[in-house]
This record gives structure tokens, C-alpha cells and sequence, in this order.
């Protein structure tokens, strides 16, 4: 149970290789994670965010540029969190924050992470 006044942790899930697959996953999964939440009284107030991880330098490496950068345009639109290394932060693209990215919090409590 939250305290008053205090906002409900968000609830993450990571889907790890923007491949098809990957991909495809965090696409259609956050989808329906927003509708479930609609509907569910036990969801109903949680925040649900999805994040999209790959060591590739940009999502769906495997196909051409144009739909690697509409893929990522659309995923980020829905609230996606997408992390390539073409979108290395401050550590000036050596990208050593995907593994802290990519491994959900150690913790006793109910879980606030999934990776995939």
C-alpha cells in the first residue's frame, strides 16, 4: 500500500536485443500493458514503462535505415525507452550503461522489474 501523497512506483519492463523479436516485443507489449492497466483494478494506478535495450548502434540493425528510424520514431511516440549505442549517453558512446540498464534492482520486495 502507498502512503498518501506519495506516487506509486513505476513498474518496468525491459526487453533486451532490438531485433524482430525483441522488438516486437516491446512494441506490442507496452501496448497491451496500457490496456490491461485500463482495465485492471489492480493496475488501474500503476505506471507501466517499457525500455527497449540493444548493444546495436540503432534498432532493427538487420533492416534499412528508413525503418530503423520509423521503428524507433513510433516506440518513443508510445513511451518506450529506447537505448542502442547509437544513443550512448554521457559516457561518450562507450555505452557502459546498458548493463546497469539491463539488470533489474536486487530487492527482498515484490518485484518492480522484468527483463525479457
Amino acid at each position: 500500500m502507498q502512503s498518501a501523497g506519495r506516487a506509486p512506483k513505476a513498474r518496468r519492463v525491459r526487453s533486451v536485443g532490438a531485433g524482430y523479436t525483441g522488438t516486437e516485443v516491446a512494441a506490442q507489449g507496452q501496448l497491451l500493458t496500457t490496456r490491461l492497466a485500463r482495465k485492471m483494478p489492480g493496475l488501474a494506478h500503476q505506471q507501466i514503462r517499457w525500455m527497449l535495450l540493444d548493444t546495436a548502434p540503432r534498432l532493427l540493425p538487420e533492416l534499412s535505415e528508413r525503418l530503423s528510424k520509423t521503428t524507433d520514431r513510433v516506440l518513443r511516440r508510445r513511451g518506450v525507452e529506447v537505448r542502442t549505442r547509437g544513443a550512448a549517453g554521457p559516457d561518450n558512446g562507450t555505452f557502459s550503461g546498458f548493463a546497469a540498464a539491463a539488470s533489474p534492482p536486487r530487492s527482498t520486495r515484490k518485484p518492480s522489474s522484468w527483463c525479457l
